[in-house]
């Protein structure tokens, strides 16, 4: 059984000063991904759900489902891609942060990756977890060697990592 919840639109226009980002005067888009079907609020449900809550994502699209908005995994699987590159800088921020503490706590475990790669010959990778006073980061790599916490803490000796 499904239910539907009427749709109600809502138009609202901003000032026009917060149409534009403050730091280089561009326009502001109310897209995340251009030309794509959904707007910021889906790409922040769909991200907070995930990482910050930690559900399964299948579990939040059958949940919309039962609302009236089908969207297809192959949908979230293509946004988180192209969202992926916007978290970049975010995540330098946070290793060159932890990288003034004084302190840190590393360790790995295994993690499956079913995705192929050119001289990968499992799909068993690493998850790796470095923890300080002020940073919790995680990195998933396919390698288990020394040469990733080394390029983490950007070690002299991390120059030959594969």
């Amino acid at each position: 059984m499904s239910c539907t919840l009427p749709a109600v639109v809502e138009a609202v226009d901003l000032p026009e000063v917060d149409k534009h980002c403050p730091d280089c005067g561009l326009a502001l888009s109310p897209k995340v991904i251009p030309k794509g079907k959904y707007g910021v609020s889906i790409w922040t449900e769909l991200i907070l759900d995930k990482f910050l809550y930690g559900r399964p994502t299948h579990r939040l699209l059958q949940s919309w489902e039962a609302l009236g908005l089908d969207m297809a995994d192959g949908t979230v699987v293509s946004g988180f891609a192209h969202l992926a590159p916007m978290f970049v800088p975010l995540m330098q921020a946070f290793q060159d942060k932890q990288h003034l503490d004084t302190h840190w706590h590393a360790d790995e475990t295994g993690w499956k990756v079913f995705e192929r790669i050119e001289g990968k010959k499992t799909n068993r990778w690493y998850l790796w977890v470095y923890r300080s006073h002020n940073v919790i980061y995680f990195d998933l790599d396919p390698s288990r060697a020394a040469a990733v916490p080394e390029a983490h803490f950007n070690l002299e000796t991390a120059v030959g990592q594969v």
